[in-house]
């Protein structure tokens, strides 16, 4: 299934490091998602990890273990590539 509609909706930074939580569209499910964004001699790099409820939902429409992995990855893909919206996060410090 596609990822559409990324959305940060919070976000949080000590010094390299940037904590984030976001939504995002499988299918017809809305599901949400923690992430840290940190800066590397080779840019930046960012972990992508459903949230324990998305992850229920997701697999009791089919998803398996592998597929859940691989949406994470692509998540991750979208994000670096700035498929996303930031709906008003403002970075807590």
């Amino acid at each position: 299934m596609e990822v559409s509609d990324i959305e940060i909706y919070w976000r949080e930074t000590d010094g390299p490091l940037t904590f984030f939580k976001g939504r995002a569209r499988v299918g017809s499910s809305s599901i949400e998602f923690d992430g840290l964004l940190f800066q590397s001699v080779g840019g930046p790099n960012v972990n992508v990890k459903l949230s324990e409820e998305s992850s229920r939902i997701l697999s009791s429409s089919g998803f398996n273990e592998e597929q859940l992995l691989n949406l994470e990855v692509e998540l991750q893909l979208k994000i670096i590539a700035g498929d996303l919206v930031m709906a008003g996060a403002k970075d807590e410090r």
